[in-house]
Order: structure tokens, then sequence, then C-alpha cells
């Protein structure tokens, strides 16, 4: 809220955003799963994914992400592998996503004019949302939908893990303590790169090396010789919340 423009509660602007993506797609909802800071809009793919176009509000800032999500769900992880792209990230909004994720930066050619990624509620802010949110439909999805989809092997090996492993844990008992009765090693659970890694369901399915932070950019770890089902466990709470839906959740990857 402005002390100039009181009525710019956090309320309204989610309502102003609404109104906005409704006119590019009516499908576009109000996630209600989320609150406080976190203010999400989502609209279904057909192949049961679900599109979501987030903020994170810090003060009166807005941060703007874009994420393709197999589940809508809150976790205690800013990175996990149930969406691609990036969701309530003040560090990864859009233009972060189109220099990362689709490869070109502000000022080269292919990058296109109106993006918008965060900001406080001014009077011009809607009508750059507008355009904003029409963009990263238009330039995002495709590049987060072809990946999914190529790499949909990946995907459906680790969903299948979790599917298999988490039932059969204990919630009583640290996961770790539980790895290797599940067939898991605990040194490789526990390892740095795997814990430094930001792994989403973007990066995973285009495998690989990934890189994990700390200094150089060869400190990478491959992604292709990590098994599923280290993976799985190492979201396990992840996979927890989610675990009514992990058999569809593995539906939609097969279906990508």
């Amino acid at each position: 809220m402005s002390e100039d423009h009181p009525e710019r509660t956090p309320k309204a602007w989610a309502a102003e955003c609404l109104t906005l993506l409704q006119q590019i797609d009516p499908s576009y909802r109000r996630n209600r799963d989320v609150s406080g800071r976190f203010i999400e809009f989502v609209r279904p793919d057909p192949t049961g994914l679900l599109v979501s176009q987030n903020f994170i509000r810090i003060r009166s800032v807005y941060y703007l992400c874009y994420a393709l999500c197999f589940s809508t769900l809150r976790t205690g992880w800013l990175y996990h592998p149930l969406f691609a792209g990036s969701r309530f990230d003040h560090n990864g909004t859009i233009w972060q996503q189109f220099e990362k994720d689709v490869g070109v930066c502000r000022g080269d050619a292919g990058y296109p004019a109106g993006l918008w990624s965060f900001g406080e509620w001014r009077s011009n802010s809607m009508a750059l949302l507008a355009r904003g949110f029409a963009l990263n439909d238009e330039h995002l999805f495709p590049v987060y939908r072809r990946t999914l989809a190529a790499g949909k092997g990946r995907l459906i090996a680790l969903f299948d893990a979790a599917h298999r492993l988490i039932p059969s844990l204990d919630p009583q008992v640290p996961v770790l303590e539980q790895a290797a009765r599940l067939g898991v090693d605990p040194a490789a659970l526990e390892s740095f790169p795997l814990r430094a890694a930001k792994l989403d369901a973007f990066t995973i399915a285009r495998g690989g090396h990934c890189y994990v932070g700390g200094g150089p950019s060869s400190n990478t770890i491959d992604l292709d010789t990590i098994p599923p089902e280290v993976i799985a466990l190492h979201f396990a709470d992840t996979f927890r919340l989610n675990s009514s839906r992990l058999a569809e959740i593995l539906a939609i990857a097969e279906a990508l």
C-alpha cells in the first residue's frame, strides 16, 4: 500500500492482475493454496501441467516469475522437481529467466520489448504488465514445454521412483536413516553437490552438467550419473506433500 495511493493494496493488485490475465486466457485463476506475500495465477495446459504467473511481494515491490507446474502446493524448497521455471524467487524473475533459460539478454536480437520483471505499483504498472504477461506466455511457455517433452524420460524415471519410494518412508524417521533400507546410498543422498544444485523440472529434463555454485563455472554435477531414487529421496518432503497425486504427476510426465 502506498501512502499516496491507499487503494493500491496487495488484494487490489491481485484483482487487477487477474483481470489482465483473463483477457489473455480466460482459464487463468487465482491459486488459493498460497497467500500472504505470495500471489499466483494458474491456467491448465492440455497435458495436465499448470501454467503459473506468480509474484513474491517484498515490502512494496512485486517480483514476477513464470513456471510450468506439476503441482502448485507451496513447499519448503525454493527449487524442486515439480515445476520448471521460477516461483516466488526475487532473484529469479522474468529478466533472469530470459537470460538463463531462453539465452537472450537485453539488447540481444530476439529479446522482446516490454518484459516486466519487478517494481512497485506505479501509474503505468498495469499497462506494462498486460504486455509482460502476454510475452511470458508467448516466449517462456514454449521453451519450458519443449524442454520438458524432450527430457520427459528423466522426469518419468524420477516420478516413478518417488511413486515407489515415498509411500515406504516412515515420517517419524529422518530420510537419511532410511536410505540404505530403500536401496539408496546415504553418502550420495548427503553429498554437497546434490544439496547445492538448484534442481527444478527444467534442469532435470535437460540433464547433463548442472552448476552447483561455490566458485568457478567448472563446479558442476552430472545429473545423468545420479540415480533417480537419490533425487526422489532428496526431495522427499516435497513429494510427501503431493503423496496423493504422485500417480497423477507420473501420468502428466508420460503425456508430455
